[in-house]
């Protein structure tokens, strides 16, 4: 130093300091060199030296006593956030870690003692930041660079570019006082790399809705112009396009739309979707991400693709439904209204509309896969209640379903109305040809109410039933009723060959378990007017065994003027104690059960042969038969034979048969003995 006191102007001084190995918190400088001189009131910092364990930093810095600014320069590739965390001890720096020493570059002005209250920064600064691996919060970046610069009115950052292993983020960022803030972003990399920094709830469940993976492509651009740097009150808009990635669990080819974000609200419009079974668009898809009234709506969305799939991005529950039908490829679907999300069904108004008039559908209904063809029909949600209609052919004839399901968590209700011109159904081993078939069921907590009523084999038949599906195996109890069904057209589905006319009627009450033919209890009654008994199942092979004890060919021998007979249900079997056949030529008496699980037949018949002529035939009126087998191949033989089964599983008890018979409604009977035989000539 040298020069007089009393004239400071005057004076002249240089300073250096050295330091090796100088700590101050966690922070190290291996080594500190200052150079600083003054010359008549004008300073100048000739060299500012630091070493880390990362790099270096050198800085250089010129000011006038008095003046109202102080220019720098400033170069760095050491570690800048530790150096700034032993300062300002902010916890935030720590979560940075440099693999590679951050190169700065900063130059300018500061402004000093006139740093006004609307200034952003008492400065005019530009620089330049170049920064190769770092981590922070678990997420590791490959590298980070960006131009930026500071006035009074503003601050700036250009070409900021952030590289990770999927991808780059772009940036341009202005904050003014005048012009207000404005961004320009341009995505290609995985958005859920910015979780751990995200802390804004609703932006992170937003990002959580979308699945990527090394396959993935994103190519998205959002430009914002706002007045305050607040994204929520800054009106964003941009278009994107992203390939082979997860939208709430449901796979896309890709996506491309237009995108516009205002606070709660997000605007997607002119969408075009590719999913593996085919492609989609929207014109417009207007989400309300407000806490009190969670709702999105959707305008004239279109897929050719899978009909539930689009729908399940969506609406899971209502895509759950339509996946019931299974769509072939190329179904048509349109949705359009107001879809209530995250527990809002209150807003719940929109429709689902599908029709494929060349493709099919498929139903499953009580374990059997019936194919629809060309489909249509709609589905329309209005709160929890979902409500659909759906039409096309089935077995070549008209088919209407309507009905409404109850989506409420926690609650069972569903109701269903079905018109089918034709629906071919087996019954004891032969598909019947049900036509105008008419079924209505109704479904509270669980409980279900079916009626069916239907047209069979010239005939009516009606079936109610009552089904619990609260508890496994699942309870049931119904009626069967028939009425007038065509013997004829019986006989051609059972015995094919016989020919035959008049009619059969009966019916039949029962109890059960679902999947569990050993429970089905129950009883009934048929009746047979006018029928040919060579079509009669089991009874059928007896009609010619008889009639070879016939003098002559009588006509009408095998047509019985009625026949008929109550039974009861258990354990496996039907059992009946009266049938009772009448002919022109005889009667038939018989009584036997037949074990449907096995199907296996176990009957006694007693016949008494009657008519003019007969009365001279050298054979007792009264003849006695075996029946065995199963029910499609009876074999009767002469009870003197023997024959009949080995008794492996045995019928029910006479307990068993009383519960049967209260179910059924009958009476218990008691067992009539057949008719005494009479000697051919009386005295």
């Amino acid at each position: 130093m040298s020069g007089a006191l009393d004239r400071p102007e005057e004076l002249k001084a240089e300073l250096l300091f050295q330091a090796d190995g100088l700590e101050f918190e966690d922070y190290v400088w291996k080594e500190l060199v200052a150079e600083a001189e003054y010359d008549g009131g004008f300073i100048d910092l000739k060299r500012l030296h630091l070493r880390d364990h990362l790099g270096t930093l050198e800085a250089t810095a010129t000011w006038r006593i008095g003046a109202e600014h102080l220019r720098f320069r400033l170069t760095s590739s050491a570690d800048l956030p530790g150096l700034a965390q032993a300062f300002f001890s902010s916890e935030k720096l720590r979560e940075v870690v440099f693999y590679e020493a951050p190169q700065l570059a900063l130059e300018g002005t500061f402004f000093l003692n006139r740093a006004g209250s609307e200034d952003f920064l008492p400065a005019e600064v530009t620089g330049r930041l170049d920064c190769g691996r770092f981590g922070s919060r678990g997420e590791v970046f490959n590298s980070l660079s960006l131009t930026l610069g500071a006035t009074r009115e503003g601050l700036f950052v250009r070409d900021a570019l952030l590289k990770h292993k999927s991808g780059s983020l772009g940036l341009d960022v202005m904050n003014h006082r005048t012009q207000g803030f404005k961004y320009n972003l341009t995505l290609r990399m995985d958005p859920t790399v910015f979780l751990p920094f995200v802390q804004q709830a609703k932006t992170r469940e937003i990002i959580q809705r979308f699945g990527f993976d090394e396959n993935s492509q994103i190519d998205v651009h959002m430009a914002c112009a706002g007045p305050k740097p607040n994204l929520r009150e800054c009106p964003s808009s941009g278009h994107g396009k992203v390939r082979n990635f997860r939208y709430k669990g449901v796979h896309f080819e890709s996506v491309e739309m237009d995108l516009a974000l205002l606070g709660d609200i997000q605007n997607y419009a002119n969408v075009k979707v590719q999913r593996p079974d085919g492609p989609a668009e929207a014109e417009l898809v207007f989400v309300n991400d407000d806490d009190e009234a969670k709702w999105l709506r959707l305008v004239n969305v279109h897929s050719d693709a899978d009909a539930a799939g689009i729908v399940r991005a969506f609406a899971p529950k209502v895509a759950d439904q339509i996946a019931l039908y299974r769509f072939s490829p190329g179904t048509d679907v349109t949705a359009n209204g107001t879809i209530g999300y995250k527990n809002n069904p209150k807003f719940n108004n929109y429709k689902v509309a599908f029709k494929n008039p060349v493709g099919g559908a498929h139903y499953t209904l009580w374990q059997e896969d019936y194919p629809i063809i060309a489909p249509s029909g709609d589905i329309h949600i209005v709160g929890s209640m979902l409500n659909f209609s759906v039409n096309g052919r089935l077995f070549g004839d008209t088919l209407n379903a309507k009905g409404s399901v109850n989506l409420a968590t926690g609650v069972k209700g569903y109701d269903l109305d079905v018109r089918a011109g034709r629906f071919p159904y087996v019954i004891f081993g032969r598909k019947l040809p049900f036509e105008d078939v008419r079924a209505e069921v109704r479904n509270r907590e669980g409980l279900s109410r079916i009626d069916v009523a239907g047209s069979v084999l010239g005939g009516d038949m009606t079936l109610k039933l009552n089904y619990n599906e609260n508890r496994e195996p699942n309870p049931y109890d119904g009626e069967l009723r028939m009425s007038e069904l065509s013997f004829q057209r019986f006989a051609q589905v059972y015995s094919p060959g016989n020919e035959s006319i008049g009619d059969i009627s009966g019916h039949f009450k029962f109890t059960g378990r679902m999947n569990d033919w050993k429970a089905l209890k129950g009883g009934g009654a048929l009746m047979i007017l006018n029928g040919n008994l060579l079509a009669l199942p089991v009874l059928g092979p007896l009609t010619p065994v008889i009639g070879a004890f016939l003098p002559m060919k009588i006509k009408g021998y095998n047509v019985a003027k009625r026949a008929d007979c109550t039974f009861e249900v258990s354990d496996g079997f039907i059992v009946t104690e009266n049938i009772e056949a009448e002919s022109s030529a005889f009667r038939i008496f018989s009584r036997g059960n037949v074990d449907f699980i096995r199907d296996d037949i176990d009957f006694n018949a007693e016949v008494r042969l009657r008519g003019l002529g007969i009365l001279l035939f050298p054979v007792t009126q009264l003849l006695a038969y075996k029946g065995s087998g199963t029910i499609g191949d009876a074999k009767w033989n002469p009870r003197i034979f023997g024959g009949g089964n080995k008794d492996e599983r045995r019928p029910p008890s006479d307990k068993q048969l009383e519960e049967a018979q209260r179910i059924g409604g009958n009476p218990a009977k008691v067992k009539t003995p057949p008719p005494p035989r009479r000697p051919l000539f009386r005295n």
